[in-house]
């Protein structure tokens, strides 16, 4: 038997041409693949980042030197990873892609981040350039498997060019206590807390 379709409300028939273009249109986080779009308010360290919306973001598959543990002593160049980082994505539009791996144990979005361009387009893998730096190392699980190759061959690059904290003023790969020659300090402070930045 045939069924009678109902036209929409004669109100709303001179939107449709419009509403049909926006939903034809690509959106801007499905134009240039997969991820969600970003703006970067601050940087907490060398692979910690807070979005405008007020997420802490983690950088996936990579893990730079501390610079605010509490326990802990600051990290060699954890200053110039944090520093590197700001200059990169503070204030920013960025793509955060995600892996298997959604969020860490302490609530913060694990992602892998990609700068933009002035056209909307990923145009740097961050984790991989501070990796590629000698800025941070690979930290990969078994999950993290999108970037994981170009993470690697950003670490293999540091490791042969003894960049950052592959050369001797780190002790070739420690991300941990003070460079070579000068003395550790302790960052805890009365109050601190446990757990990372």
């Amino acid at each position: 038997m045939y069924e009678s379709r109902r036209l929409p409300d004669p109100a709303v028939r001179p939107l449709l041409p419009c509403l049909l273009a926006l939903w034809l249109l690509p959106s801007p986080a499905r134009a240039e693949g997969p991820g969600e779009l970003a703006r970067i308010l601050r940087v907490i360290d060398g692979d910690t980042v807070v979005t405008a919306d007020g997420r802490r973001v983690r950088y996936l598959g990579i893990d730079a030197p501390e610079v605010h543990h509490p326990r802990r002593p600051p990290g060699c160049l954890g200053a110039e990873a944090a520093a590197l980082n700001r200059r990169l994505v503070e204030g920013r539009a960025v793509r955060l892609e995600r892996d298997l791996r959604d969020v860490d144990r302490y609530g913060r979005l694990l992602r892998y981040v990609h700068l933009l361009d002035e056209a909307g387009r990923p145009s740097l893998f961050v984790n991989g350039q501070l990796v590629r730096l000698g800025l941070a190392r690979a930290l990969l699980y078994r999950g993290d498997v999108k970037e994981r190759a170009s993470i690697l061959a950003a670490e293999a690059e540091a490791k042969r060019h003894q960049r950052g904290i592959w050369g001797a003023a780190c002790g070739k790969g420690s991300l941990s206590g003070a460079r070579a020659g000068t003395p550790s300090r302790r960052a805890s402070a009365p109050g601190a807390r446990p757990g990372p930045a």
